[in-house]
Formats: structure tokens, sequence, C-alpha cells
């Protein structure tokens, strides 16, 4: 057993010997050249990579405004257009087709959005009295209140025989039973 703890107390003074003559080379090296650096594998799992980050290449006004006149003429490009609309812009054909996609994303959400809000705008409600009306989302008006205002009165019987279609200030039309 003893040893076995000579062989263990030699083996860690060499290792510690080692370790001061690399961390004596590595001091050295610092001292000729700061710029050269000796990495280790310990030093190695703790390093990131670093992500190479793509350049984004967003076009200035002049171009912007050429890129729409295009678009407005055309919402698809040809591959031989958007080479020559790279060319005359100076941005890649990537740049240029991105731009037109995004472009039609834009005004596509732009146009469903229009349409989502009109029927958020209106939805059919009960009054008080179990009358179904039309009314803006999240307003509550009484009957009693829309027949008290001024009102301009529609009467559509014969389309809807029993009720009265009134139109408010605003214009949004009314429904109300006889």
């Amino acid at each position: 057993m003893a040893d076995n703890w000579e062989d263990v107390a030699e083996y860690l003074l060499r290792n510690r010997r080692l370790r001061e003559m690399v961390d004596d080379v590595l001091n050295s090296l610092d001292e000729i050249s700061p710029d050269c650096r000796f990495t280790t594998d310990e030093n190695r799992k703790h390093e990131k990579k670093k992500k190479n980050k793509r350049r984004i290449t967003k076009p200035d006004l002049i171009q912007k405004q050429r890129l729409l006149k295009e678009y407005q003429m055309t919402k698809y490009l040809t591959q031989e257009r958007k080479k020559e609309l790279a060319g005359e812009l100076n941005l890649s054909q990537v740049t240029v087709k991105n731009w037109f996609q995004n472009r039609r994303r834009r005004e596509a959400l732009l146009k469903r959005n229009k349409t989502v809000n009109k029927m958020r705008r209106m939805s059919i409600r009960k009054n008080d009295d179990g009358v179904p009306c039309l009314v803006p989302r999240n307003v509550d008006i009484k009957i009693s209140e829309v027949l008290k205002s001024e009102t301009r009165q529609l009467n559509y019987q014969n389309n809807l025989p029993g009720f009265v279609v009134t139109q408010d200030e605003n214009g949004i039309c009314l429904l109300h039973e006889l």
C-alpha cells in the first residue's frame, strides 16, 4: 500500500511540474506575441461558437420607390426582370425577391385585417326586449334610447314583415320588432 501511495505522490508531483512548465511556456508566448493564444481542450469546451450573422441589405428610399413602382405594375417578377431590376438598383436578386415576397405578404395581411375589422365592428345582438338589432361591438344601446334619438324610420314591410328598420345619425341600421 505504501508503494501505491508513493507512486501516486510521484505522479501528482510530476503532473504539478508539468502544469508549471506549460504555464511557463504559455506566459513566455504571451510576452513574445500577445495575439498568439494557446487554448487547451478544457478552454475549448467552454468557448461558445459564434454564429456568422448575415448582413441585412435594406433598400434606401430611392430603391424602395423604384421597387414600389415596379410592384404596382406587376406583383410577380420574372427571372429576367429580377436580374435587370437588381442590376439597376445595385441590389442582389435575393434582396429584390425578398422585398416582393414581403410586400405581397404585407398587402394580404392588410386586406385580411380590414375584412376582419369590418366583421368585428358589426355584430348581431339582442336588446333588453330580446329583439335582435345590429349594433357596433362593445356598444350597449337600449331600444328606448334608440327610438327617442333622432332616427329615420325605414319600413321594409315587403322584405321584413313585422319589423321596422331604423337608421341612427351614424348610419347604423337597427332592426326592431313591431
